[in-house]
């Protein structure tokens, strides 16, 4: 019975652990205004993607995401180097914006200013979106310096944050306070003193 249940839970832990592995989806922009292909967001998923411009070139990427009554979405930007101490590569007034399918600003990243320098290293864009399916699409613009540049986008859709204890740990717990309660049933029945 002891063994059974053990494989019973060992199974289980390790079908939760396969849940609960993020993925990485890459991502494809699209000229404004009509976009590239619509990603689905799914909690737990990181929507990448990391474009490389050429001298000069004028950024204005879409991205196009549908909503299936997610909460929170973080949406962070990095870039592969930070001018002036790295030269002439990178771009400048590099710009996120998160709009709704009725093109109303739901949020915005200001991340290098006009010199291509990085405003603020640490910041992110965090936004909650209703509960209900809808069109979502960001906008990255900007200008890339005289001898080009780069972005990694990152979109990260978090898992479900109702249950603040995780899969796994909480299986373990059930686990042992079922092995526990086992023991006592049959301690009890034996007539050991509890």
């Amino acid at each position: 019975m002891f063994s059974r249940m053990l494989r019973l839970s060992g199974a289980l832990i390790g079908v939760a652990l396969f849940a609960q592995s993020a993925a990485a989806v890459p991502i494809t922009p699209g000229p404004v205004p009509v976009g590239g292909p619509t990603a689905v967001l799914v909690a737990g998923n990181v929507y990448t993607d990391s474009p490389t411009f050429l001298a000069n070139a004028t950024i204005e990427n879409q991205y196009n995401f549908l909503s299936s009554g997610l909460v929170t979405i973080t949406t962070g930007i990095a870039l592969n180097s930070n001018p002036p101490a790295q030269g002439p590569f990178g771009i400048k007034d590099l710009t996120i914006q998160w709009f709704n399918s009725a093109n109303t600003l739901l949020g915005t990243l200001n991340v290098t200013n006009g010199s291509g320098v990085v405003t603020n290293p640490s910041d992110f864009l965090s936004l909650n979106l209703p509960a209900s399916a809808l069109l979502y699409h960001i906008i990255v613009s900007g200008k890339a310096l005289g001898s080009g540049g780069n972005y990694t986008l990152n979109v990260f859709v978090p898992g479900d944050q109702e249950g603040q204890l995780p899969l796994p740990p909480a299986l373990l717990l059930f686990g042992s306070a079922l092995i526990g309660l086992t023991a006592l049933g049959r301690r009890k029945r034996q007539g050991a003193k509890i």
